[in-house]
Formats: structure tokens, C-alpha cells, sequence
């Protein structure tokens, strides 16, 4: 079975599912915020597990700088360098992200807004089909996060375009959102490399993720629909986010639960994660190679 979680859920009329965590679940957050009890990485899991994203990597493009022509060698090493320090603070922030999106106050924004999302995308699938601008069924995309589960890259790249960041366009899946569980498949999030990421605040580099993984979910913007998805979902994110982020809502609980990120993926905070300077035959130069991203069904 797909849902099998120590999360308790509740049914409201033509509501769906939302998500409350177990009287179990909270007994381990007021242990681990009043005793310093540490729950476990597989504890956590299972009472946030909405938005269980897998990241596989962090990566470098490649050894090129594009940037300023007046860079300094310190501007342009930090280019071709994914630091330990902004690894971390991209782990932290992915905390806020899982936290957030699993909490009842994000699923009652969102699927509560005044006004409509709007599908850039047509398609038809399981579910039925749509047509281009049609207002998006809050509730669909909300199971969406919840199921979400794939394997993410997260890569840097050269980028002079002044874009915040760039994320994979993941197929339509929306008249099939059970398909956003697929833990074969692999995506990326891309940030420019002339960009320090410790350098912007954690609620904003938070809804930039969750943007850039509503591309990899297969959702679109333009100038012709106003309200797509990707921006959509933002400001919902950044204002319960933000309350999370200040202390101000469910203060235990989030503070139990950081650190998340950083103890599963510990061993991408060991040493820095340098570019590639020629494209060799080797495990690291598969993450850099057109033929690797086109054999996993990355490129369409």
C-alpha cells in the first residue's frame, strides 16, 4: 500500500484527505522538545511524509564561469563550487519545505483561496482532461504534494539569464497524479552558480523550491493565464512558512523535526562539491552528460 504512515487522516465532505498528526506522533514532539529526546530519521518520516522527496545529489555544472567578465578568481571559484555551507542551508530550508507542506494550516490555505490556480498545460489522463487556463482542482494538486516522490538533483549551473532558479519540466501528470510517485525517476532544481544561496532568506529559497518542484510536478506559467500553479502555490507556502519560520505556529513540533535533512544526507555535507573539469567516464561526469539525463527520462 502507498499510504501506510503513522499519520491519522481525516475525511471532510468533498474535501479529501487532511492530514493530523497521530496522538502517538505528538507524544515523540513534546518528548523531543521539552526532554531532547531525538526522534529518528524514520520517526519523522513517518509524521510528516507528505512531499518525500529523495535527493540523489548535489552537482556542479562544469568548470566554466560565465558570469562577470570582471569577476575576481574568488567570484568564480565560488561558481564552480557547491559549498558545504550552502549545501546545508539548502537542507535546512528543504526542512521548512516538508514541514510546511505537511502542516493543516498550508492544506486549509490553499484549498481555501479566493480565487483559482489555473492549468498552462492541457491533457487527459485517468482522472479526465482539461482545457488550456482551466481553473485547477485545489484539492488534485494538494494529493500531488502529498504523494510527491521522486529523485531530485540539485545542480548549479551557469546561468546569466537572471533567473532565481530553473527547474525540469516534469510531464502532465495531472489527470494522473498517482504518477508523481515514482521513485525511478529523476529530476532537477537548478541554481545559478554566480548566486551564494546562504545568501537569501530561508522562507524565500523555501518557496523558490517549492516552485521550481511544481515544474518538476509538470506544471507550467506564462504571461497570457494569471494564477498558474508554480506561483501559485508561493504565497500560501511563504505565509504559513513564514509563521513557522518566526516561532509563531507549531514552534515544538518544527523544532523536533530540523534537522531532518541534514542527518539523512550527511554525506553530502563532508567536503564541497566541486565542478567537473573535463567530462571523464565516471559516476560524478554521468550527472554533467545529455546522454545520462536522456536515458533516465529526464530530457524530453
Amino acid at each position: 500500500m502507498l499510504w501506510c504512515y503513522c499519520v491519522e487522516h481525516r475525511h471532510l465532505p468533498d474535501r479529501g484527505l487532511r492530514p493530523r498528526i497521530s496522538t502517538f506522533g505528538k507524544g515523540i514532539i513534546m518528548l523531543a522538545a521539552k526532554n531532547n529526546y531525538n526522534a529518528s530519521i524514520e520517526e519523522k518520516s513517518k509524521l510528516y511524509p507528505y512531499f518525500d522527496i529523495k535527493l540523489d545529489s548535489f552537482c556542479v555544472q562544469d568548470a566554466d564561469y560565465r558570469g562577470d567578465a570582471d569577476a575576481t578568481a574568488e567570484q568564480q571559484l565560488q561558481a564552480r563550487t557547491f559549498t558545504v555551507e550552502e549545501k546545508r542551508y539548502i537542507l535546512q530550508t528543504m526542512d521548512l519545505v516538508r514541514f510546511t507542506l505537511n502542516s493543516p494550516e498550508f492544506y486549509d490555505r490553499l484549498t481555501n483561496l479566493s480565487h483559482t490556480l489555473n492549468l498552462t498545460r492541457t491533457g487527459s489522463g485517468e482522472l479526465g482532461s482539461n482545457y488550456y487556463g482551466q481553473a485547477a482542482d485545489l484539492d488534485r494538486i494538494m494529493d500531488m504534494i502529498k504523494i510527491g516522490h521522486y529523485g531530485l538533483i540539485i545542480r548549479k549551473m551557469a546561468d546569466s539569464s537572471g533567473a532565481i532558479a530553473r527547474g525540469d519540466l516534469g510531464p502532465f501528470i495531472y489527470h494522473d497524479p498517482i504518477k508523481i510517485y515514482n521513485p525511478d525517476r529523476r529530476t532537477r532544481i537548478h541554481f545559478p552558480n554566480h548566486v551564494k544561496q546562504t545568501s537569501r532568506h530561508q522562507v524565500n529559497l523555501g518557496s523558490t523550491i517549492l516552485h521550481e518542484s511544481m515544474h518538476n510536478f509538470g506544471f507550467t506559467h506564462d504571461n497570457t493565464v494569471p494564477n498558474s500553479i508554480p506561483y501559485g502555490v508561493q504565497p500560501v507556502f511563504e505565509a504559513v512558512a513564514r509563521q513557522i519560520y518566526n516561532g509563531e505556529l507549531r514552534a515544538q513540533e518544527y523544532e523536533a523535526f530540523k534537522g531532518y535533512h541534514e542527518e539523512k544526507y550527511s554525506e553530502w555535507l563532508l567536503a564541497d562539491t566541486l565542478a567537473l573539469t573535463a567530462r571523464i567516464a565516471s559516476p560524478d561526469a554521468q550527472y554533467d552528460s545529455h546522454e545520462y539525463f536522456e536515458s533516465m527520462g529526464m530530457i524530453e
